[in-house]
């Protein structure tokens, strides 16, 4: 998540834990399961997606998501 959270840290707030027992935290984020590791992300507008379940946690399968929430996020808004 260091070399990724850089380039989105205009549009996404990143923050991350090892802590096993933040279930409520997860949940807030969309995380709705208990296999770790596990993140969700909220967005500056208070959006949360949680990244999806058993994708492999690599920098370019995270970077690839990255931009599909990114670009979900500003034809949302372009809509509004």
């Amino acid at each position: 998540m260091e070399s990724v959270a850089p380039a989105y840290q205009e549009r996404f707030k990143f923050t991350w834990t090892d802590d096993e027992f933040g279930l409520s935290q997860r949940r807030l984020l969309g995380v709705t399961w208990d296999e770790l590791p596990a993140f969700g992300l909220s967005t500056v507008e208070h959006v949360s997606a949680a990244y999806p379940q058993g994708l492999p946690f690599e920098e370019e399968s995270i970077r690839k998501w990255m931009n599909e929430i990114q670009l979900k996020k500003t034809l949302e808004q372009e809509k509004s």
